[in-house]
């Protein structure tokens, strides 16, 4: 087992999770952005 690739591993994952909360935060945004507009 290589500390390179279980670091390499570890920060992918990072990104993952990173990008999941990219994405639930744009999807809020654009929920509160309809919202507004419908109102």
């Amino acid at each position: 087992m290589k500390p390179t690739a279980f670091h390499n591993r570890s920060r992918h994952d990072m990104m993952l999770a990173i990008r999941g909360a990219w994405g639930l935060a744009a999807t809020a945004i654009q929920g509160d952005v309809f919202l507004v507009i419908v109102l």
